[in-house]
């Protein structure tokens, strides 16, 4: 008798597992939900580190969530999204924000005069994309697509897209992205994504 009660809750635990895994890749069939999962810390698609007054994080974009994005009015099909990711396709995406805690401009944080501030708006607009490079399982890969967003101090953080060549193997693997600072006095940052946040991750089902 007690040996079935072992066998029995053994059963109960398995199923339960699986259920917990299936319901975790069940498809997302809303745009807005998506850049939410997608956008929450929790997930493990995004991380962070904080250097004194500055904050650095980057996002791993996935082709559905550049779609969702580009569709908020949640009018998307899907042959248009099949349509949009061969576009895409090739490429692994994020964002890399850099952000103050101090200030409502990210490049007047700890300058020491203005000069300063043009070198550093210099050195993002046309440089740190050679600073930037991304480990993908034992790859190093270099930044193939660098765009820097100018905000003209409308917020204390700047955004930069970015793209890497995908490489093309099944497998999933962890990534860790490198910024090589030359000019915050920072050092070289690495922000990690677990390949297992990645695969999790359910797909847009429209």
């Amino acid at each position: 008798m007690k040996r079935n009660k072992i066998q029995f809750f053994l059963v109960v635990i398995f199923f339960a597992t699986v259920h917990s895994s299936c319901s975790k890749k069940k498809g997302i069939n809303t745009v807005a939900e998506y850049i939410s999962v997608v956008q929450n810390p929790e997930n493990g698609l995004s991380t962070s580190k904080k250097i004194e007054d500055f904050e650095f994080s980057v996002l791993y974009k996935p082709l559905d969530y550049i779609i969702a994005l580009e569709n908020k009015d949640n009018k998307v099909s899907k042959d248009s999204i099949n349509k949009r990711k061969q576009q895409l396709e090739g490429y692994q995406y994020y964002t890399f924000r850099l952000k103050s805690s101090k200030d409502n401009e990210f490049f007047r944080t700890g300058m020491n005069s203005e000069n300063e501030y043009y070198e550093r708006l210099e050195y993002f607009v046309t440089n740190a994309q050679d600073d930037i490079y991304l480990i993908d399982g034992t790859d190093t890969l270099t930044c193939e697509l660098y765009h820097f967003e100018r905000n003209y101090g409308i917020s204390p953080y700047s955004n930069i897209v970015l793209a890497f060549k995908q490489k093309n193997e099944t497998e999933v693997k962890g990534k860790t992205f490198i910024y090589d600072d030359k000019i915050l006095g920072v050092g070289k940052i690495a922000l990690k994504i677990n390949a297992k946040d990645i695969i999790d991750l359910p797909k847009l089902e429209i």
